[in-house]
């Protein structure tokens, strides 16, 4: 039985996680939700949403089953708010509609191989005359045809996955960007995939377009981003590592960077350099630092163990989060309105902005690293200094799987991208492969594991130091790993083979933050390592 008590902490659900903190507190004092006796941590975030579309699934179920049994065909979206009028294809085929479907049948036709067809079709090598009559021309034009297409895919190939041009390791084209202060952090631009940004521990973010071309591999002089004057009074005699930068990321969109700094500010420039504001909420190093999914919020961890939510375009705090009590080392948002935290006091915190309490608590038996949502949102992996990964679902307070195998401390994990089949009788996609999760640390070893068979399918070895950064290509097909003597390996996951190498040799010898990062094309790897990149 549903009551309206139910419906209206729905609705006030539904209002606290969508940020509409002025109507959610009108309609808390109106409704008296709150003096109700109900377990929050119950109801899964975006509950209101998904019962409305579960709802809006069945009504179009019954709508379009007939009393035999059987389904009437129909191509008009089903609507919530709309008068559905049933449109089956075969009796009311709109022109639109039926431009929509020989525009999908020619893009069928395209991704055919040529003369796959039946016998005496035509293949995809023939002509078509100004009057609409087909000439198919000699055997001679239809072979050179056909050479042209195969280049043409060859040439394809070799764009969409550049690691495929086989190359020695002695010839890879290295940029090396100079820097006058350590690099810390580095980051592609999502939409740009020539645009870089890195942050220094001089306080500096700068800006560099890396050239994408063969043979011109001599980057342009970097943009260095404005940053606002520290106040006299909080220099105290401070070198310039004291404000150095401790986070840097890209906004979903590409339109925004933010970074985190040592001494606690937030700060977010536009794409073009423009600062657009720079607050500080933080008593302490930020250590973490996230975009939500749609790009409004930014979430950001301490050394002070605060968690702050950061509305972007107020430029106001949203909410804090106070439940650790240790320093945050590592934030992920499962949506909008859902942040994971993870701590060195060995707690994982699930919160939902507008509740006062997590929603999960996990824990590890030492400090937790890093925490990451999987691809499909389902899993939150995470690592800590006792020697374990460990993978979470919203519905157990007890983890799903315990990786085991690294012998010395994890200092991070990361899913590979999903790789999914399309369904031609569905409007979703199906995985294609299990969801695999990499682990890398102390021990010099990164390790992948196939969460759904709970087992290590593999170990990448050939490093001679701890291993501090690694990254999948978009693909999903590449996997990069840096470790703190200057040592990168490229890996082909599929076949588990090392197929590139590289040693820097002016690496520094003491331990430095490593980072690996792949640009969206897969085509270029960054690694910020000491004064160089």
């Amino acid at each position: 039985m549903i009551t309206s008590d139910q419906v209206n902490y729905l609705v006030f659900r539904y209002l606290a996680e969508s940020g509409y903190t002025h109507s959610q507190f009108a309609f808390q004092h109106e409704s008296a939700v709150t003096e109700r006796t109900y377990d929050g941590s119950l109801l899964r975030p975006g509950a209101l949403i998904s019962l409305l579309q579960k709802a809006l699934q069945y009504l179009e179920v019954e709508t379009h089953v007939a009393q035999d049994g059987t389904e009437r065909k129909c191509n008009v979206p089903f609507s919530l708010l709309e008068q559905h009028v049933c449109q089956p294809d075969s009796i009311k085929a709109t022109p639109d509609t039926a431009e929509k479907r020989e525009g999908r049948a020619q893009k069928r036709v395209r991704r055919e191989e040529p003369n796959a067809g039946n016998p005496g079709t035509p293949s995809a090598a023939a002509t078509t005359t100004a009057n609409g009559s087909q000439n198919t021309g000699s055997k001679g034009k239809e072979r050179k045809e056909e050479k042209k297409v195969g280049k043409e895919k060859e040439r394809k190939a070799r764009k969409d996955d550049p690691m495929e041009v086989d190359q020695a390791p002695d010839d890879i084209p290295v940029s090396k960007l100079s820097h006058p202060a350590t690099v810390v952090r580095c980051a592609w631009n999502p939409a740009k995939p020539q645009l870089m940004a890195s942050g220094s521990a001089d306080g500096k973010v700068r800006l560099w377009q890396v050239p994408t071309k063969p043979g011109n591999q001599s980057p342009d002089s970097p943009q260095e981003l404005p940053m606002p004057d520290v106040p006299q009074s909080s220099r105290n005699n401070l070198s310039a590592e004291a404000f150095g930068i401790s986070a840097l990321e890209w906004a979903p969109s590409g339109l925004l960077l933010a970074a985190g700094t040592i001494d606690g500010r937030t700060l977010v420039w536009s794409r073009s350099g423009e600062l657009k504001f720079c607050e500080k909420q933080h008593k302490g190093a930020v250590h973490a630092l996230a975009w939500s999914p749609s790009g409004t919020f930014i979430a950001t961890g301490s050394h002070d163990k605060m968690s702050v939510i950061w509305d972007v375009a107020s430029r106001q705090v949203r909410q804090k989060f106070d439940f650790h009590e240790g320093p945050v080392l590592s934030a992920d948002w499962l949506d909008d309105g859902t942040l994971a935290t993870a701590s060195s006091d060995k707690q994982i915190y699930v919160c939902a902005m507008g509740d006062i309490e997590p929603l999960q608590q996990f824990s590890h038996s030492s400090d937790v690293n890093k925490v990451q949502w999987d691809p499909s949102k389902k899993f939150l992996a995470s690592c800590s200094d006792d020697g374990t990964a460990k993978v979470w679902t919203m519905d157990s307070s007890d983890p799903l799987f315990v990786a085991r195998g690294h012998d010395k401390e994890v200092y991070s994990c990361l899913w590979a991208p999903a790789q999914t089949t399309s369904q031609s009788s569905a409007t979703s996609s199906i995985p294609s492969t299990p969801p695999l999760l990499a682990t890398y640390g102390a021990d010099r070893t990164l390790r992948l594991w196939d969460v759904d068979a709970q087992r290590c399918v593999h170990v990448f070895k050939n490093h001679d130091s701890e291993i501090l950064g690694a990254d999948f290509t978009v693909s999903g097909r590449f996997l990069a790993t840096a470790d703190a003597d200057g040592r990168v390996n490229v890996w082909n996951v599929k076949d588990r083979a090392m197929v590139r190498t590289y040693r820097d040799p002016g690496a520094p010898r003491e331990r430095v933050d490593v980072q690996a990062r792949w640009n969206k094309m897969g085509e270029k790897l960054a690694i910020a390592a000491g004064a160089s990149m």
